[in-house]
């Protein structure tokens, strides 16, 4: 029914948990949709997961190295991801209300390792990682 995606987090009260959840869809060309899944962490009152959709550039934690991926806002009402353009990370906010969210950050190059926002939610503090390779042709004598 649910797989794991792009992460994960934890409400700031420890309430709530969303997910990157690939779920199932007999009719998509894919057989899954990528969904955000928010559930209520409060085993007294089981509830179905809010099924969101997330920005269709937000990008896998497959193969990407990312470790944290996906992150609350202070306030709570919305989460953060990774979204990925043409090759190039940035940060998007999306509320948990349904309204349409908004891309905080602007780079134009390189991708993103790792994000976390300040306990107040002013500041938010990006590891970004940059390749660099270089090409040494060797010859024989």
């Amino acid at each position: 029914m649910y797989g794991f995606g792009a992460g994960e987090a934890v409400s700031p009260d420890g309430k709530r948990l969303i997910f990157n959840a690939d779920v199932n869809a007999p009719d998509s060309p894919q057989g899954a949709v990528s969904k955000l899944a928010l559930v209520t962490l409060d085993s007294s009152s089981p509830s179905s997961p809010l099924l969101l959709q997330p920005d269709p550039r937000m990008a896998t934690a497959a193969g990407s190295g990312f470790t944290n991926a996906m992150s609350f806002t202070a306030d709570g009402k919305s989460v953060a991801y990774i979204v990925r353009d043409q090759g190039v990370d940035n940060i998007f906010v999306q509320p948990l209300d349904g309204s349409p969210g908004n891309q905080v950050t602007n780079f134009t190059s390189e991708h993103i390792a790792e994000f976390r926002w300040s306990p107040d939610g002013k500041t938010l503090a990006v590891a970004r990682v940059q390749n660099t390779s270089d090409v040494v042709l060797l010859r024989e004598k």
